[in-house]
This record gives C-alpha cells, sequence and structure tokens, in this order.
C-alpha cells in the first residue's frame, strides 16, 4: 500500500510542476511530467493485482479487478470532459478555437493533481480495513 501511495505522489507532484508552471517553460518540463505520470499510473495497475489481493483476499478477486478496471473508464470520461471544458473556458472569443498559452492547461493540471491527493487520502483509509 505505501508504494500506491508514493506512486500517487509523485504523479501529484508531477502535476503540480506543469501546474506552476511560467508561460516560457520549455518543452522538456511537460516531457518531464508525462513521464512522471505515466510512471506513476502503470505502476499503480500493476500494484492493485496485489492491493486487491492482499486487502480483500482471493475469494471475490475477479469481481473486486472488474470493478477496478471500471476505474479508467470512469476517470477518462470525468476527466477528459471536465479538461475540455476547462480548455474551451479559456479559448479568446475572435475566429480561432485554440487556446495558446498556460491557462489552458493550468487549471485541469490542478484538478488531476487534487485527485491524486485525494487517492492518497482514500488509500489511508482504505488501508486500516481488514
Amino acid at each position: 500500500m505505501n508504494l500506491f501511495r508514493i506512486a500517487a505522489l509523485v504523479m501529484a507532484a508531477a502535476l503540480l510542476l506543469s501546474a506552476t508552471a511560467g508561460p516560457n517553460t520549455s518543452l522538456i518540463r511537460l516531457v518531464i511530467t508525462i513521464a512522471f505520470v505515466a510512471m506513476a499510473y502503470g505502476s499503480n495497475w500493476v500494484l492493485i493485482v496485489q492491493i486487491l489481493s492482499e486487502k480483500f483476499g482471493r475469494e471475490h478477486f475477479g469481481k473486486d479487478y472488474g470493478v477496478i478496471a471500471l476505474g479508467p473508464a470512469l476517470s477518462s470520461l470525468i476527466f477528459n470532459s471536465a479538461s475540455a471544458r476547462i480548455y474551451e473556458d479559456h479559448i479568446d472569443t475572435g475566429d480561432s478555437s485554440i487556446c495558446i498559452g498556460t491557462t489552458c492547461y493550468h487549471t485541469s493540471f490542478l484538478f488531476t493533481a487534487f485527485a491524486a491527493v485525494s487517492g492518497i487520502i482514500l488509500s489511508f483509509f482504505i488501508g486500516r480495513g481488514r
């Protein structure tokens, strides 16, 4: 469970790194953010198998894993819709439908970092059970 928390903390830190980016931030900062978020997400997906079997037993592992597998689908629906809405809200009125600058994604990164921190907090409550 501690590895899960560390991975979620890495994800939150990487997202906050991008959220605090200035207007002249280099592309390397975005690449670093993507790399750390991908590593954290991938490690959580691998760790969830062990966490499920350890915390909830192997008797209903198939059902438990099925519920967990719905997480990425549900989160993509929520976060993609929210990010699109935030992006559209920052588009300047005019002929262009493109948002340029850090304001386009700043709130999205903060929103996603908040979700990662919420996951860390929830993991402490789950960790107390059984």
